[in-house]
C-alpha cells in the first residue's frame, strides 16, 4: 500500500511540474487565477481586438495603450458625460463662449497670419456646401414629378449619352448639368 500512496504523489507532482512549465512559471510559485504569462493577466483591448497586459499600478485598464485607442475611450467618456450630467454639458457649453470672450479677434488674426489655411478652408466649404445641395435635391421628390415637356420643342435632344432617370422626363431642360457630381450620383 504505501508504494500506491507514493505512486499517486509522484504522478500528481509530474502533472504540476508540466502545467507550471507550460504557463511558463518558475517551479517554487503557485498560477494565479487569469494567468497566461509571468503573473500578468492578459486582456484584449475593446476597440482594436489585441491583447495587451494593463499596468500593475492600474489592474482595472479595459483599452490598451494604443493613442487612437485612448482617444476613442476619453471621446467616448466624454459622450457619456455629456449624456448623464446636466452640469457637465452646461460647462461644456460655456467654455468656448468664455474663452471668445476672454481672446477676441483671434480668428481675425488667425486667418491673416495663416492665408494657406483659409484658402483651404474655403475649399473644403465648398465641397460641403455642394453635398448638402445635393442631399437636399435628392430628399426633393417633387423634381421627379414633373410634367413630360412638349416633344416639338427644339430643346428636345440628347443631353447626355447616360440613360435618363427611369422617372425623370425625356427631353427637356437637363437636371443638374452643372454639376458632375450631381449627375454621376443620380444616374
Amino acid at each position: 500500500m504505501p508504494c500506491r500512496s507514493s505512486k499517486k504523489a509522484a504522478i500528481s507532482q509530474d502533472a504540476v511540474r508540466t502545467l507550471k512549465q507550460f504557463l511558463n512559471l518558475p517551479p517554487n510559485r503557485r498560477a494565479p487565477q487569469g494567468a497566461t504569462t509571468a503573473g500578468m493577466v492578459e486582456r484584449r483591448c475593446r476597440y482594436c481586438e489585441r491583447t495587451f497586459q494593463p499596468s500593475k499600478y492600474q489592474p482595472a485598464h479595459l483599452v490598451c495603450s494604443d493613442p487612437g485607442c485612448r482617444r476613442r475611450r476619453r471621446a467616448e467618456y466624454h459622450r457619456q458625460k455629456i449624456a448623464a450630467d446636466p452640469e457637465y454639458r452646461q460647462v461644456c457649453l460655456d467654455s468656448p463662449q468664455k474663452w471668445r470672450s476672454r481672446t477676441p479677434g483671434y480668428w481675425r488674426r488667425y486667418r491673416e497670419q495663416h492665408p494657406a489655411a483659409v484658402e483651404r478652408n474655403r475649399q473644403q466649404q465648398h465641397v460641403r456646401d455642394q453635398k448638402r445641395r445635393l442631399s437636399d435635391l435628392a430628399n426633393n421628390n417633387s423634381v421627379f414629378d414633373l410634367k413630360l415637356p412638349n416633344t416639338t420643342s427644339p430643346d428636345c435632344r440628347p443631353r447626355d449619352r447616360r440613360p435618363a432617370h427611369p422617372s425623370a422626363p425625356a427631353c427637356g431642360p437637363a437636371l443638374f448639368t452643372s454639376s458632375k457630381l450631381a449627375q454621376s450620383l443620380l444616374f
